[in-house]
């Protein structure tokens, strides 16, 4: 599935104007400044990594690894599902699965210390620095659903 995503996203990029897609964060993250803005446009190209990153988590083998499973793959349902916080037909319309997607990661890194690459591990950590460059109204709801969505998979 990540490959077909990766594949959207680089026919979503070639046809994107970066200079237009910036000008769509008023309503995303407007006190960020012009720089902020395109690194949280090209965050956006992360997400392939982090989708491999769940389903890499989905089918590693182990006991009692349902908690895990569950929450993995509810942050995989959450990034293809039409229905999002950002919707996916605006130019930072992948910026809240890669936000969604990077959390959840770290989460299950912590709470069931499920192992993450260095390199997934240094994209979740460049993605959770970025939050605070968003409308305190997104981060909170970024921050929600992948609380709720913990709180939710727990037996």
């Amino acid at each position: 599935m990540s490959d077909m995503l990766r594949e959207l996203m680089a026919r979503e990029l070639v046809s994107a104007r970066l200079g237009e897609a910036v000008l769509w964060t008023d309503d995303l993250a407007a006190n960020a400044t012009p720089p902020q803005q395109t690194h949280l446009w090209l965050l956006q190209l992360l997400l392939p990594d982090l989708v491999a990153a769940l389903e890499r988590v989905i089918v590693e083998p182990g006991q009692n690894r349902h908690r895990v499973r569950r929450l993995a793959g509810g942050l995989l349902t959450y990034v293809y599902n039409p229905l999002d916080l950002v919707g996916d037909d605006m130019p930072f319309g992948h910026l809240d699965d890669t936000m969604i997607c990077a959390l959840g990661l770290l989460r299950l890194r912590e709470r069931d210390h499920i192992e993450l690459s260095a390199g997934v591990l240094a994209i979740c950590t460049l993605v959770e620095g970025a939050l605070p460059l968003l409308a305190s109204d997104l981060q909170s709801a970024i921050r929600a659903f992948v609380r709720d969505l913990e709180q939710g998979t727990m037996p």
